[in-house]
């Protein structure tokens, strides 16, 4: 018979672990981060839902900078607590910053889409068939094939700019404008053409490529002068007169370029100089900034109270403000000084914005 005091103190086969095996949850994390990114998403989000749709690409990225750099502090400060209530804040705030950004790009390709749906529409309205005119100059001109455009007849001059056009439209009708007698003093290029004929009426013809509005021709054809040179003016002189003046003609568009670029040089400064317009734009940026970095230390200090909501409102009007004046700048006119401002102000923003962490 076995020993029943071998089967009574014979240890158990299996002892429970469940209790040294759990491991202590970690704490709730103590940062604040996670709330206050998802206070900037969803501002973000009414931001884009107002929005029309005119904005660029960069105004878009730059509404999402604060939300997007507070989700990623949160993001880092919630790693060691994977499962806390403010790790999946940090989620919804990612989230509504993702969301944020599709509602923007959406509506901004929409409205771009609209406004080339209207830019085609006015330009098929501009486009309609035309009668030539019958006025005493515009019959000194043959008419041209197409005749599809929009006509300008005054008393001394008659425009008509044809839609659709081709520049076979413009070798094929400099042809029959010489046949028709416009061939005194001409000029010809690979794009336009001017001439008179024996009684002093001028023709000009400008052919211009465009993929928006569409190739089109020009045809202008004025009268006579009014003051002619008079019969004892010396013909060598004449002919010098006559040249100058068809050359500032044919430069006409050229000069006027190259007088605003001489003005606009002549009263900004050096190169190696700041512009001051553009310097008082950054600043301005950067004074935001300073702004929005004092009140977030005041908003922290306050232990983020919510009566401070309204004033991050209006911040956020400010900013929309600066950012236009941001946006209405042109890169490609930024002198080697500007482009090294402009980074020397980012950097002096980003560690402010470090700052706050």
């Amino acid at each position: 018979m076995p020993d029943s005091t071998e089967s009574t103190q014979q240890p158990s086969a299996y002892v429970p672990q469940a209790a040294a095996s759990q491991e202590s949850a970690p704490p709730e994390p103590e940062t604040r981060k996670p709330i206050i990114a998802l206070i900037l998403a969803i501002l973000y989000l009414l931001i884009s839902l107002i929005n029309d749709g005119s904005t660029s690409v960069a105004f878009i990225i730059a509404f999402a900078v604060l939300p997007a750099v507070f989700c990623v502090l949160a993001f880092l400060d919630t790693v060691k607590a994977p499962k806390s209530r403010k790790r999946i804040i940090t989620y919804i705030a990612i989230g509504v910053t993702v969301v944020s950004v599709v509602v923007f790009g959406g509506k901004m390709v929409a409205y771009k889409s609209h406004q080339k749906a209207d830019h085609a529409a006015r330009m098929a309205e501009s486009c309609q068939s035309i009668e030539w005119p019958d006025s005493g100059l515009a019959q000194k001109l043959p008419a041209p094939e197409v005749l599809k455009g929009e006509v300008y007849d005054t008393s001394n001059s008659v425009s008509i700019t044809l839609c659709k056009a081709t520049k076979s439209m413009l070798d094929k009708y400099v042809e029959a404008a010489k046949k028709a007698g416009f061939a005194v003093d001409y000029y010809k290029s690979s794009d336009s053409y001017r001439a008179k004929d024996s009684e002093g009426n001028e023709i000009s013809l400008w052919y211009s490529e465009d993929s928006e509005d569409g190739n089109t021709l020009r045809i202008h054809i004025s009268g006579p002068q009014q003051d002619e040179e008079s019969d004892s003016t010396d013909s060598s002189e004449k002919d010098e007169q006559q040249e100058k003046q068809q050359d500032e003609k044919d430069t006409q568009s050229q000069q006027s370029q190259q007088n605003e670029q001489s003005q606009q040089q002549s009263e900004q400064k050096d190169s190696s100089q700041v512009d001051p317009n553009f310097k008082a734009t950054m600043d301005s940026y950067e004074k935001f900034f300073d702004q929005y970095v004092d009140f977030m230390k005041k908003y922290k200090d306050s232990n983020y109270s919510a009566d401070m909501l309204a004033d991050y409102t209006k911040m956020m009007q400010q900013y929309s403000d600066t950012m236009t004046k941001m946006d209405s700048i042109d890169q490609s006119t930024l002198s080697s000084a500007d482009d090294a401002y402009y980074l020397e102000v980012l950097g002096r923003i980003t560690q402010k914005l470090a700052s706050v962490q």
